[in-house]
């Protein structure tokens, strides 16, 4: 067996640094020039803060209630980002399903209301959040990716129960995959 010497340990410190930087710099450089390249952005690049706000803002503005429920997707990406972005946090209902979320019951649900928001790639939710939606209206909120060129927009769909309107359970669990 080969002896560790001062100089064998300094060499693998200097690759350990190479490596971690160089994978650093260049994940960041991923994430950075995807949009500037006029490629398809990451949702890494996704105006966060921008979208929370707003979305809480219209939340705010229609409701006069803390937001206290964003139901989504099941990747929980835009409601989470709503729910955890831009004031005190509100729960995830993923799917507007209560088996994926139990500690959405459906007095809360009716007693808080809901803000439904999803990432519009066809202009409609998934069959799962349209039970939750019902016949509430939805809209369509667009949101420009920061140095993305040409300019990438993004387009949030959102619906809104207000406090008090009821939502059957038993319509929403319909909805779940059998197993």
């Amino acid at each position: 067996p080969r002896d560790i010497t001062t100089a064998g340990l300094r060499r693998a410190a200097a690759l350990t640094a190479l490596i971690i930087v160089g994978t650093s710099v260049a994940y960041a450089g991923t994430h950075y020039l995807k949009p500037v390249l006029g490629r398809k952005p990451s949702r890494l690049n996704w105006p966060q803060d921008e979208i929370a706000q707003r979305m809480r803002s219209l939340w705010d503005a229609e409701i006069k209630a803390p937001l206290r429920i964003v139901a989504g997707e099941p990747d929980n990406w835009v409601s989470g980002m709503v729910a955890l972005t831009g004031g005190p946090a509100a729960s995830v209902f993923t799917e507007g399903q209560p088996k994926l979320s139990p500690w959405i019951t459906q007095d809360r649900l009716r007693r808080e209301g809901a803000l439904v928001v999803w990432d519009v790639r066809d202009d409609s939710p998934s069959e799962k959040l349209w039970r939750l939606i019902g016949y509430r209206v939805q809209r369509f909120e667009e949101f420009t990716i920061p140095g993305s060129r040409p300019a990438r927009v993004i387009r949030i769909g959102y619906a809104i129960i207000p406090p008090g309107e009821a939502v059957e359970f038993s319509a929403l669990s319909a909805a779940e995959d059998p197993e």
